[in-house]
């Protein structure tokens, strides 16, 4: 007969084991063992069933002596694995059920009622718990059937348990390795990035000093050249030349003096302009606020010596040479 108190301590022990995270086959070998008193069974078994080749493993086994660990095992087990292949429902078998087993026991001592509640994991019914009387007049009732399907329950809920705080530490585990991959990433797309900043400044610093070289060793006149093809003007010389503030006036004399201008002469139909730095924009605005009858000769100078003329000082008998 099933003792009810004693499952009650029976359920506390297992619930405590799930709670503290204890190891799936320590829990499951507890509620074979404390199933196997609360029923007063004389043997409890764990089973799981290898879908592959449909092969029964036996987790745990008690006894309440040894005297009843091995008496009708092997029917018990194909009756269990029938069970778990054909995904049944609890199986409740007495007397009756199972004088068709008898034939293959030896010995007098027989199977009189078992009980198999196969419990689920993931939607498969491959785990399963087992507990027989051997030998007794009375056999397993609905009541001990359902305190039965209680303990598989809980093998259920451990197992599930178990699954997941597996999957929690793999995931902890894969997100820790993450984090490291990805740290190490960092780092290291850090030290190129540095390494490709001094690269670039140290080029960046080279070309800088070779241009300047070159500048500094370079024909000034070759650039002069270049800019009076561009603009397909020609090439003046302002040395000994000094302004006239009349002659400034015809384009401003702060204009000319913020665009570098040096206004040469001015005639009733042309008028003649030195620019240092000659500019498409400059020479079409000079060409705008021009009258129309006269036309604009541009040439160019040294911007070195159009500074020369804004610095010297204005002398009205001064003579100009222009070359």
């Amino acid at each position: 007969m099933r003792n009810v108190q004693y499952a009650e301590a029976a359920f506390f022990r297992i619930s405590s084991m799930i709670l503290a995270h204890r190891n799936f086959e320590t829990i499951l070998d507890l509620i074979v063992r404390e199933s196997l008193s609360c029923l007063n069974a004389h043997r409890a078994s764990s089973y799981q069933l290898d879908e592959k080749n449909g092969t029964l493993h036996t987790k745990f086994t008690h006894a309440s002596g040894p005297e009843y660990a091995q008496i009708g095992l092997f029917e018990e087990k194909e009756l269990a694995r029938s069970a778990l292949k054909q995904r049944n429902p609890p199986i409740l078998k007495g007397p009756k059920d199972l004088s068709g087993l008898f034939k293959f026991m030896r010995g007098e001592r027989k199977i009189t009622s078992l009980m198999i509640v196969p419990f689920p994991f993931q939607g498969k019914s491959i785990s399963g718990l087992s507990s027989v009387l051997i030998d007794e007049l009375h056999t397993f009732d609905e009541k001990d059937l359902q305190l039965f399907s209680i303990f598989a329950n809980y093998a259920c809920m451990a197992m599930e348990n178990a699954f997941l705080l597996a999957e929690v530490r793999k995931r902890t585990s894969l997100m820790q390795t993450y984090e490291q991959n990805l740290a190490n990433i960092q780092n290291h797309l850090q030290d190129l990035a540095k390494k490709e900043i001094r690269y670039l400044e140290e080029n960046i610093q080279n070309f800088l000093t070779k241009k300047e070289e070159e500048r500094k060793t370079s024909d000034p006149s070759n650039y002069s050249n270049a800019l009076a093809k561009t603009y397909n003007i020609s090439m003046i010389s302002l040395k000994g030349f000094t302004l006239d503030p009349l002659l400034q006036k015809l384009v401003g004399e702060k204009y000319a003096a913020n665009n570098m201008i040096v206004v040469l002469e001015n005639s009733a139909d042309k008028i003649k302009l030195a620019l240092a730095e000659p500019t498409q924009y400059i020479m079409e605005e000079l060409k705008r606020i021009t009258p129309a009858r006269k036309i604009i000769e541009f040439c160019l100078a040294d911007p070195n010596e159009v500074q020369l003329c804004f610095k010297k000082y204005y002398d009205p008998f001064a003579v100009n040479k222009l070359k």
